[in-house]
């Protein structure tokens, strides 16, 4: 106590219990307040409430501000419309400027916390939900929870972090068999198109099969929305898939945000202190050598001569911008693993928006809707078999051989194998098919998709299907 004592100087004397009392004011308005809390919740929603009676710990894990702090305050608000005693739900931020003041934070507050509210012995009380934002902000917070779970308190504990690597590098070495990760990526077209308010847009599409679409049989069901949904594809292709982009209206103003909310805390903030990085900006060089080459199969050393960096220190860096999931990528399609590792990647911005932001792209060319699309579709189909949405994806790569055949997409799903190439225009040539077709011959298989502006019909076994068809069938998918 002394330690806080100490600090309160600069800190205005806030005692703990002061402190928790302000950030936890459930506890004398009886409910979460509005400015907490949004109208529409994330798909992962739903699957967080049912992890709320498991024992296993539950860890949110996402890149900055794609709403895991909103989805706590929204599973807060849930615990209370359920009868939960309000007094039962402790809230505490590892992020929050008086926390990291503190020594040993996590045991001050709770001590404070079981002492002077719950005011009860532990081993006596009601089930008590502890949610830590940003907990990898804390030190040895792995031992800290380790702690208090295999004392089998009643207590579920509820965490968050903006760091893949560090969360699930410690919970592998001390939390096994004791956490429960949920992954929230940047909104897919879907979720984008339910946070406009316009879900009715969404039935024509809900539980279709991509690969077992009949063009003919629902060409106009499927097509009846297109000039509506069209808008707010180029809008999403534009503006990304951040939250807080429906708070604002200007696209300037927005790419700001980006810039010094997402980009620069997670490149200064997150990684450079958490892996303690000395020459950060390295990984702003290499964020905008990929959003100039999105999409485009290249090495570590090719990244490494481009930026006179060395090799080494290029692996690392992008291993770092990945697990804060700030990029992507897809490794070469190969049933040969020591191959596949050492062959090229395809790198790309895990959002449009954040590329946009990096290029100061504010409206859609010609000349850059192509690579762009490819990287939305990317990242959608990635997000998806992060979140285990659909656990049948086994993998996603792209293929390229030695005469130069490649295919954007190769999507390995419920035991099949379907290539995907992007050509995003509205008519689709012979030659357009060439790779595509060469692949489903040497790999023996009856269907591919070709991914278009708007064009949707059936060539043969290859179907030409919208891109933002294919996403909204896609992200509506169960596996079979």
């Amino acid at each position: 106590m002394e330690t806080y004592k100490k600090l309160g100087e600069d800190t205005h004397s806030m005692e703990p219990i002061r402190y928790l009392q302000e950030v936890n004011e459930w506890w004398r308005t009886g409910a979460v307040a509005p400015v907490f809390l949004q109208p529409n919740r994330r798909d992962e929603f739903d699957e967080l409430i049912d992890l709320l009676d498991k024992e296993r710990i539950t860890a949110i894990i996402g890149p900055r501000r794609v709403g895991k702090t909103t989805l706590m305050y929204q599973l807060i608000d849930y615990l209370l419309q359920s009868g939960i005693r309000k007094e039962n739900i402790l809230f505490i931020s590892m992020d929050d400027p008086l926390i990291t003041m503190v020594v040993d934070p996590l045991k001050i507050m709770m001590d404070e916390y079981l002492e002077k509210i719950i005011k009860k012995p532990v081993r006596n009380i009601e089930r008590l939900y502890i949610v830590i934002d940003e907990m990898h902000f804390l030190k040895d917070w792995n031992l800290w929870l380790k702690r208090y779970y295999d004392l089998k308190y009643n207590i579920k504990f509820i965490v968050s972090s903006s760091s893949a690597t560090h969360l699930l590098k410690f919970s592998k070495e001390s939390l096994v068999g004791r956490i429960t990760e949920v992954k929230i990526m940047p909104l897919n077209f879907k979720e984008f198109i339910k946070l406009k308010g316009s879900s009715d847009l969404l039935k024509p599409y809900a539980t279709r099969d991509l690969c077992h679409v009949g063009v003919d049989d629902l060409f106009f069901e499927l097509t009846q929305f297109q000039n509506e949904i069209v808008l707010y594809f180029n809008e999403y292709l534009v503006a990304g898939g951040y939250p807080e982009y429906f708070k604002e209206n200007d696209i300037r103003m927005w790419q700001d945000t980006l810039l010094s909310d997402v980009i620069e805390k997670t490149v200064y903030r997150d990684i450079a202190v958490l892996y303690q990085i000395k020459n950060p900006q390295y990984l702003e060089k290499i964020l905008m050598y990929i959003a100039q080459n999105n999409c485009q199969p290249v090495s570590f050393n090719k990244i490494a001569q481009a930026l006179s960096i060395s090799t080494g220190t290029i692996i690392n860096l992008i291993y770092y911008l990945e697990s804060t999931y700030l990029i992507g990528s897809l490794p070469l399609y190969s049933k040969n693993v020591k191959k596949q590792i050492k062959s090229n990647r395809k790198f790309f911005i895990i959002d449009s928006g954040l590329r946009n932001s990096l290029l100061r792209i504010r409206d859609i060319t010609d000349e850059n809707i192509g690579l762009l699309v490819e990287s939305v579709i990317d990242s959608n189909l990635m997000a998806t078999k992060e979140s285990r949405r659909l656990p049948e994806i086994r993998n996603i790569s792209y293929f390229r051989d030695k005469q130069k055949h490649e295919v954007d997409v190769i999507l390995e799903m419920n035991g099949r194998t379907v290539p995907i190439e992007v050509k995003y225009q509205n008519h689709i040539y012979d030659h357009d098919l060439k790779n595509l077709l060469h692949f489903m011959d040497v790999h023996d298989l009856v269907f591919g998709v070709v991914i278009t502006k708007n064009l949707f019909e059936q060539r043969g076994n290859i179907l030409c299907i919208p891109a933002w068809m294919f996403l909204l069938i896609f992200s509506n998918q169960t596996a079979d």
